[in-house]
């Protein structure tokens, strides 16, 4: 795959990347900035019904649904503690950005190709999460690859730890 060295830089700069804390104790939402975009990614923000192209230094809400369009479409997307990457062919819906000084929380629901996501120890109890249709996968301070492959009435879904713990969780 052509991003593989940019997918390792990428996981192992949000591992290193010192934190932010909002010192308030109140949660908020926390902006997540598009870094990279290579070749066709799309974005329908949770205010429009309408698929726009994704611009590098664009900021992802709750609510948006990112999507590539052909094979050698991917992005990465960033706050100050974590990181995901979505590969080529894939679809996801951003559910939950939330932190304060002791937690963040991350949730993506993953519609089809395939995601990485990373993130620090420093989330202190949160995680970063991706559902899926067999259930969801979960990491804190560590890595993974999550590729669904959804035809017809069926799916398979490969959860990937690739560094440290990941959860699976089955929703059957």
């Amino acid at each position: 795959m052509c991003v593989s060295k940019k997918l390792f830089i990428a996981i192992l700069a949000i591992l290193l990347l010192s934190s932010c804390q909002n010192s308030s104790g109140k949660n908020s939402q926390i902006p997540m900035n598009v870094t990279a975009v290579e070749g066709e990614v799309e974005i329908q923000t949770s205010e429009s019904d309408t698929f726009l192209p994704l611009l590098v230094g664009q900021t992802v809400h709750v609510g948006d649904v990112l999507r590539s369009l052909n094979s050698t479409s991917y992005t990465e997307i960033h706050d100050s503690r974590s990181f995901f990457m979505l590969g080529p062919n894939a679809s996801v819906i951003v559910k939950k950005l939330s932190s304060n000084a002791d937690l963040t929380t991350t949730r993506l629901e993953l519609i089809s190709g395939t995601v990485m996501v990373a993130a620090e120890e420093k989330l202190g109890d949160g995680y970063f999460e991706v559902t899926f249709p067999q259930g969801s996968a979960s990491i804190h301070g560590s890595a993974m690859v999550i590729n669904t492959q959804v035809q017809s009435s069926l799916s398979n879904t490969i959860v990937t730890c690739l560094q440290g713990e990941a959860t699976f969780n089955s929703a059957g």
